[in-house]
């Protein structure tokens, strides 16, 4: 999934003769804390200008007269999902332009990515969820699965999480298509990898994970 598929057609751009008050009246209005700033004409991006910003300005003002404030963040259409969720996350803003070098295309909603990856796989019921420390130097992704595979255990996601630089290694999350992964484990610490943790199937704990995952899509609504 790339960015210009995950544009929303509800949240309309901004121009600069646009006023203070109009443009706080579409802040409520689409639910969001930034809205994109276009060029009237040419519909070129200038920048987000932010609700934050505009509290305690004169309501006739125009929004140009605050290009100061403009954030010029955004991606490219062709830009992966992956990389869509990290932008949105680093640069903590409600809507993410997507742009060419010429020309405004859309914007993608905060909740909308984080959306989509909930329903993959990777988060799906069921399995056993296995958290393990490998040395970065050695980290191979092949063999991992490799290891998995050899004992008739299928890998359908993989998380690079954490790091400890001091030890030089990085933890992975990984999870498995099945419950009975004892010989897995077995199998990765004689290849020399720590097991940090094992989390078989828990109804409570998906039930938890969910509601969770639920109150996540709230405040990202808000």
């Amino acid at each position: 999934m790339i960015a210009i598929q995950l544009m929303s057609d509800s949240i309309q751009p901004v121009t600069g003769e646009q006023t203070v008050e109009q443009v706080l009246g579409y802040l409520h209005q689409y639910q969001v804390k930034h809205l994109p700033v276009i060029e009237k004409i040419t519909h070129k991006f200038l920048g987000l200008i932010a609700e934050e910003d505009l509290v305690g300005k004169p309501g006739d003002q125009q929004i140009d007269a605050l290009n100061g404030y403009f954030l010029f963040i955004g991606t490219a259409p062709e830009q992966h999902l992956l990389d869509i969720i990290y932008l949105l996350s680093h640069n903590e803003v409600s809507v993410l332009p997507v742009f060419t070098s010429e020309q405004y295309l859309g914007c993608i909603r905060r909740q909308d990515p984080f959306r989509l990856l909930g329903k993959s796989a990777a988060f799906e019921p069921g399995g056993n969820i296995v958290e393990i420390w490998v040395q970065t130097r050695n980290y191979s992704l092949s063999e991992i699965a490799r290891i998995a595979e050899s004992e008739n255990v299928r890998i359908t996601s993989l998380i690079i999480c954490d790091s400890d630089p001091v030890n030089d290694r990085i933890k992975i999350i990984i999870k498995m298509d099945s419950n009975q992964i004892d010989s897995v484990l077995a199998s990765f610490e004689r290849y020399g990898y720590e097991i940090a943790a094992s989390y078989p199937e828990n109804n409570d704990f998906m039930n938890l994970l969910k509601e969770r995952y639920e109150s996540l899509m709230h405040y990202l609504n808000v």
